[in-house]
């Protein structure tokens, strides 16, 4: 299986627009994986499956068998848990879900309860299957959705023996990013060119140098500054570049300059 991963060093590069053209271009040839948890597919109407999604589990108080002894909130390593008016009040955002405080309590009066994360969902979209998600909060741990989504369009893939996943991952240089760069064949990422971008560029480079990956770069809107365009096409000669310009025909004209771009990348 191939797997092309579209990064962003930030938000608004128009890397969701690529990865439109992407399913105009290659279509049914690959499945998509859009794992930024954004609403980008919910207007397409052909659900072929969903499903909830966990993300552990949590204490849970029963008010009428707690009697406010304490014992659970002096053992809570994590200090998830505190006093309030003779009851016990677990905080979502610290408890782990370790357990510890249910064998502490004298009166059972703690459980452990699923938290449902959210959704992944998968669509046609132009005769391509689309897996994305949707969240019904988003975890201290972002890594683990972000890895549901990809492993759940991986499965899509064996099932439907196709060989090559295209994913979106969330923008910025950060772990969320980070789990999915180590499973990508080709890094592409989707820029503006201004000047804090080549810091961005600075930590891909490094990257493919470790990993050996192949770089497909898009300057998007290359021409709203020409001076940093032309200083990446000259430090990054090696790299696969397109640019595309500032246009209102951008989808139109985006998809006439990707097309021979992206399609000798695939057969690498």
């Amino acid at each position: 299986m191939k797997e092309i991963l579209l990064i962003s060093d930030k938000g608004g590069t128009g890397k969701t627009t690529l990865m439109k053209m992407l399913v105009e271009i290659v279509g049914h040839s690959a499945v998509y994986a859009d794992c930024t948890f954004t609403s980008t597919w919910k207007a397409y109407p052909n659900i072929i499956q969903e499903d909830y999604f966990n993300l552990g589990q949590e204490a849970v108080v029963d008010e009428f068998a707690c009697m406010g002894c304490g014992d659970c909130e002096d053992e809570c390593r994590f200090k998830a848990i505190h006093m309030f008016h003779g009851q016990a009040q677990i905080s979502k955002s610290a408890c782990t879900g370790c357990g510890h405080c249910i064998q502490v309590c004298p009166t059972g009066a703690l459980s452990l309860r699923k938290v449902v994360g959210g959704k992944v969902i998968q669509k046609e979209a132009n005769g391509a299957i689309i897996v994305y998600g949707t969240l019904q909060y988003f975890p201290r741990n972002g890594i683990r959705p972000v890895r549901i989504i990809r492993d759940k369009a991986v499965d899509v893939i064996i099932s439907y023996q196709k060989k090559l996943l295209i994913c979106e991952a969330y923008p910025g240089w950060n772990r969320l990013t980070f789990s999915l760069i180590p499973f990508a064949n080709i890094l592409m990422p989707i820029i503006e060119p201004h000047p804090q971008v080549f810091d961005f560029l600075s930590k891909v480079n490094d990257y493919q140098k470790n990993y050996k990956c192949n770089i497909a770069l898009i300057i998007n809107k290359c021409d709203l500054n020409p001076i940093v365009t032309k200083g990446i096409l000259e430090k990054y000669p090696n790299w696969n570049i397109l640019t595309l310009p500032y246009t209102e025909g951008y989808l139109n004209q985006g998809i006439d300059k990707l097309k021979p771009f992206i399609l000798p990348l695939l057969v690498l």
